[in-house]
């Protein structure tokens, strides 16, 4: 696993963006994950279709 440290000196605006960003990250992640799961006799080019069909979709993800 590769993994990122860094201290961060920023405004609440810029640290809510790049939650958000994370949040996005995460969630395209683990729908291609599911969907993989669940369709096993797909290759690379199919879940680059599927992350195209995610970007088109607008879900909320709260965290509070």
């Amino acid at each position: 696993m590769l993994v990122f440290k860094s201290k961060l000196k920023g405004m609440q605006q810029q640290y809510d963006a790049l939650d958000e960003a994370i949040r996005t990250a995460r969630f395209i992640r683990n729908s291609r994950l599911k969907y993989w799961q669940e369709n096993q006799r797909i290759g690379r080019a199919d879940l680059s279709r599927y992350c195209a069909v995610l970007t088109g979709t607008k879900k909320t993800i709260s965290h509070q």
